[in-house]
């Protein structure tokens, strides 16, 4: 389930990552990885297990030791461009790792380098209209969210939403990501005007998906109803706030 949620949520995705884990849990997956490492050196030629199993080494140390995550996502991208090429779409993984420790160290010259060269190549590889490209460009406007640099994340996500339009329609399930993400942006900025019409499209992929009496409708018709209410669209803000009354008397009585 992936209901609405606000912009603090959408700009740190990888908190779960930095939740410190007991030390003994932590210190046996770190074995664990450095073991997987090894394995995988040993195998000639080397190949995308090596690659693989740094990337996943990293994500351990990441919060921990930055300079060991950063050492083994830097390998890794070594490895997919010795294997790849440096131009090839596969390099964007650890580029997009090595942006991710950038961020929450608060490095954001380094980590908007990583993210647009992670853009770059997959546009290369893929051309514009491909969701590969639009998740590329969705995370890269967390180098501007976490700034909240609105302005600047805007056009990015925009960007994304219309590639995934082009590919699922106007209320596919691929839009919900980038344009989640998009709403909850103009929600943070205060822009009611973008924010509801925005909250609308929304709603009609939240709909194709869960019905229109879901409760993972709750968090976007709460937002889109005090947007109508910021504009002065005071009847039609009521009945979306009746719609969810509604959807909510529902839910009990189904319980």
């Amino acid at each position: 389930m992936l209901p609405r949620t606000s912009v603090k949520n959408w700009i740190k995705p990888w908190r779960p990552a930095l939740r410190r884990p007991r030390k003994r849990r932590f210190d046996e997956a770190k074995t664990h990885y450095q073991e997987a490492v090894k394995l995988a050196e040993q195998l000639q030629p080397h190949d995308q297990r090596l690659a693989t199993a740094l990337d996943h080494l990293g994500n351990q140390y990441l919060g921990q030791d930055f300079p060991a995550a950063n050492a083994a996502y830097s390998r890794e991208l070594k490895v997919v461009e010795e294997l790849y090429g440096p131009q090839s779409s596969a390099v964007a993984q650890p580029l997009q790792s090595l942006g991710t420790s950038a961020i929450i160290q608060k490095d954001y010259p380094s980590a908007l380098k990583f993210y647009s060269r992670a853009v770059e190549v997959t546009e290369k590889t893929y051309g514009e209209g491909n969701d590969k490209v639009a998740e590329s460009l969705r995370i890269l406007s967390r180098v501007y969210l976490v700034q909240k640099q609105f302005d600047q994340a805007e056009p990015v996500l925009l960007r994304a939403v219309k590639i995934d339009e082009s590919l699922f329609g106007r209320d596919g399930r691929g839009l919900l990501l980038p344009l989640s993400t998009l709403c909850s942006v103009y929600d943070a900025w205060g822009k009611p005007e973008k924010s509801e019409p925005c909250d609308r499209q929304l709603l009609s992929v939240l709909e194709k998906q869960w019905g229109e009496n879901s409760l993972q409708l709750l968090s976007t018709l709460k937002s889109e109803a005090q947007a109508l209410r910021s504009l002065g669209r005071m009847t039609e803000a009521t009945a979306v706030e009746q719609r969810i009354k509604s959807i909510q008397a529902t839910a009990m009585n189904q319980n």
